[in-house]
């Protein structure tokens, strides 16, 4: 977990991924996070996340929440379609 990751709310307005770079950051409750393969590249990652694609797809499956927020629970992650490109496993590692 102290590694470079990606982080995201489990409640947000809006579905969004923020980089945690130097790893310090230790993920409690209400944020999770994705430690992606080796080879894949955190700021490619991010951007697609955090992209159209992604957007639209996390903004039709996920779960509502009060005052039309999203819940980025486990369950919708792990069915969240990602390229090749970054890696077969990449939803297994969403904790």
């Amino acid at each position: 977990m102290l590694q470079p990751k990606l982080l995201c709310q489990d409640i947000a307005e809006t579905p969004q991924f923020w980089i945690d770079e130097e790893g310090d950051v230790v993920p409690k409750h209400s944020v999770y996070y994705l430690i992606p393969e080796d080879h894949v590249d955190l700021e490619e990652l991010a951007e697609y996340l955090n992209g159209p694609e992604a957007r639209a797809w996390l903004e039709a499956n996920c779960q509502m929440a009060a005052n039309g927020f999203y819940r980025l629970q486990t369950t919708v992650m792990e069915d969240l379609p990602v390229p090749e490109r970054f890696g077969e496993v990449i939803q297994d590692t969403l904790i």
